[in-house]
């Protein structure tokens, strides 16, 4: 296709238009629909959701390519039990992830949504895929090996790469991309099996880590 040379095809129904345009790809959304702080231009290009597994690869690929990643002690991950997920998170909420987890039928599931008063809009949920429950499960439990290996003198400290993240959701609810609160389940784990009787969770992201902060809010420890 010449570089000049564009083509415009139908509208569909969701007012979404494709251009073919200096042969790239272009997709234009009505105003009501573009991401807040987009271009102002009415064609962008479609880019990939923020949180996605490339993040996470291009930060441990940077790690190796460093040779950072030949200096530290690596730790196997393992799913989070249901009985350590319960700590922080109601029952009956992680049961739900686990019957969505594993209906195949759909391409995604979205985690429930409770009217909470502490949430805009009662909380945005989580979306994820078939056997997501086992993913965040495991992201989880990367989290208590982390802290065990720490706190079994195996290694001074830990850093956890992982997906999905966990600070967003709540005890009931996913929220923020988030299905299980990964800190509040190994803060729980090293106040429950390795007796801590006070810890400080320092959340650094931008964002509030508002699943965190209700989860412990009223616990003195």
């Amino acid at each position: 296709m010449a570089r000049s040379m564009t083509m415009r095809a139908a509208e569909t129904q969701n007012s979404l238009k494709l251009l073919y345009r200096n042969q790239k790809v272009e997709t234009a959304a009505p105003p009501s629909r573009r991401p807040q702080g987009s271009l102002q231009s009415l064609y962008l290009e479609p880019a990939k959701h923020w949180e996605n597994v490339e993040t996470k690869r291009r930060f441990h690929n940077l790690v190796a390519v460093s040779g950072l990643l030949d200096q530290l002690h690596p730790l196997k991950a393992r799913p989070a039990t249901v009985a350590e997920l319960s700590r922080v998170h109601d029952p009956a909420y992680i049961k739900s992830i686990q019957t969505l987890s594993a209906d195949d039928t759909k391409g995604h599931h979205t985690s429930p949504r409770n009217s909470s008063a502490h949430l805009p809009g009662g909380g945005d949920g989580a979306t994820f895929g078939p056997g997501g429950y086992d993913i965040a499960a495991r992201s989880a439990g990367a989290g208590i090996e982390a802290v065990t290996a720490v706190l079994n003198e195996e290694v001074k400290n830990a850093y956890v790469l992982n997906r999905p993240p966990g600070h967003h959701a709540e005890r009931s609810e996913g929220c923020g991309f988030c299905i299980f609160n990964n800190i509040a389940v190994a803060a729980a784990h090293a106040m429950e099996v390795h007796g801590l009787s006070r810890i400080a969770i320092v959340d650094y992201d931008v964002h509030h880590g508002n699943g965190t902060q209700h989860i412990f809010e009223d616990d003195d420890e």
